[in-house]
């Protein structure tokens, strides 16, 4: 258990209410899949209506290993086995993602090897292991962006990150499955507004090595500028060639990592923590494992930043704003 540490400040709920009308809140049968134990989406009743799993119930103790959680997805043994050699060889915890995503990448994996089958993939990989690599980033989707989702990015700016500048000595933010950091890069260009960017500590992981590797570099193309907030890319990016590339300034206060979340973690407790868009492709046992990880490394009073479509089901853990979680006083592992 990490040492204790201060509590952080708490964020005004008033000033940041659930969206929708009241009755919207209140639990509603959860899904019968179990796959989507872990998914809530919220909005308009008649376009996309509410739906709130029951209150969460750990169905296995933190700490469980993971070969003890599979489940079982109707697949062919040829395709589930492929992806997990693929996955394993790379150093991956194969068994905690859930097949069914895997399986529906296999044809981009092929094409992203220029072979037709997947024999000829196994192959391949076998005579040159550089192409591993490609494999798996065909699978395991890296998908993001400068200030991706403005509703969630308008309560960190307006809320969050002021209140961490003010109350916090030494912020501290993890990104975890972070790609090529725009997420990060975009949290830390946030304090830098402030003026605090010089006394933070970001970190970003993610199990890919080619993530890291292009996050390190900090090289982004000038549409990918262009989709942030004019004063933030003039003022934080520097011109390289055709490439805009992120000042040493911000760059330098950056740790950059490969580390797999279903196997490592970070010592410490954070202030804020990134974590979007990974539940969704792993199984519902493994996703509760997660949450209890990543809740139990904040600080109380921390915030958890999730996708639209993960909810974590946690006692302790509360909603405050879209996509975003506080962990209260209440938690406990």
């Amino acid at each position: 258990m990490p040492p204790a540490r201060e509590t952080a400040p708490q964020l005004p709920a008033d000033r940041f209410p659930l969206p929708g009308p009241p009755e919207d809140h209140a639990a509603t049968p959860s899904l019968t899949d179990p796959r989507f134990a872990h998914v809530c989406f919220h909005g308009a009743a008649e376009t996309s209506p509410t739906i709130v799993v029951d209150p969460f119930t750990p169905s296995v103790p933190y700490g469980t290993p993971l070969k003890d959680l599979v489940e079982s997805e109707p697949h062919p043994p040829e395709d589930l086995g492929f992806v997990r050699r693929l996955l394993r060889q790379a150093g991956l915890r194969a068994e905690g993602y859930r097949a069914t995503p895997l399986v529906r990448r296999i044809p981009a994996c092929l094409r992203a090897l220029r072979v037709t089958t997947k024999e000829a993939a196994e192959r391949l990989v076998a005579d040159d292991p550089a192409k591993l690599q490609i494999a798996v980033n065909a699978l395991l989707i890296g998908t993001t962006s400068f200030f991706r989702d403005a509703a969630t990015f308008g309560l960190l700016e307006e809320a969050i990150v002021p209140l961490l500048v003010e109350h916090s000595p030494l912020p501290r933010v993890w990104s975890v499955a972070c790609s090529d950091g725009s997420e990060l890069v975009s949290i830390a260009l946030l304090f830098a507004r402030y003026g605090a960017a010089g006394r933070c500590r970001f970190l970003g992981t993610d199990c890919r090595p080619s993530a890291i590797a292009s996050a390190k570099k900090g090289h982004y193309s000038q549409e990918a500028i262009a989709s942030m907030p004019a004063d933030l890319g003039e003022r934080y990016f520097e011109n390289v060639g055709k490439a805009r590339r992120l000042i040493p300034a911000i760059s330098s206060r950056i740790i950059w990592k490969v580390s797999d979340i279903l196997s490592d973690t970070e010592p410490g407790l954070w202030d804020l923590i990134l974590c979007r868009n990974l539940a969704i492709y792993l199984g519902p046992a493994v996703t509760q494992q997660l949450w209890l990880k990543l809740a139990d490394a904040l600080t109380p009073g921390g915030h958890l930043v999730v996708g639209k479509a993960e909810n974590p089901q946690l006692p302790g853990l509360e909603r405050v704003g879209p996509c975003v979680f506080r962990k209260s006083s209440t938690f406990r592992p």
